[in-house]
């Protein structure tokens, strides 16, 4: 399977970014997507409309969908062990239940967790 975050960055790749945005993918990508946009904003010294404009411009989502797509690339990865809970990787990823997990999960990859895994 073809990660949707993969494809993505792969369409994209050469555009030249910003220092900042560059640094804004990187906080996002080392957080598995569990991190504010305001976090993002204070680090890289852009404000949040403006860092989703970038997003929107250079992407073509906002940035609380590439995290979501961060996050649920990640969630895949520990779903591939069949040993981690789906409570687990809630955890892990920040989700604040399971059925919020199910939920982005089945926007991204138009299937549940479950299914994914059996």
């Amino acid at each position: 399977m073809i990660l949707k975050l993969e494809e993505l960055l792969i369409s994209n790749i050469k555009i030249e970014y910003s220092y900042e945005f560059i640094l804004a993918i990187q906080l996002i990508i080392q957080n598995s997507g569990n991190i504010s946009s305001q976090e993002i904003s204070k680090k890289v010294f852009y404000s949040s409309r403006h860092l989703n404009r970038l997003f929107n411009q250079y992407l073509g989502l906002s940035m609380k969908s590439f995290s979501r797509l961060v996050r649920i690339n990640k969630s895949i990865k520990l779903l591939n062990n069949n040993k981690t809970s789906l409570m687990s990787i809630c955890n892990e990823l920040g989700f604040y239940d399971i059925p919020h997990f199910i939920k982005d999960f089945k926007i991204v990859c138009g299937i549940t967790p479950q299914k994914y895994r059996a």
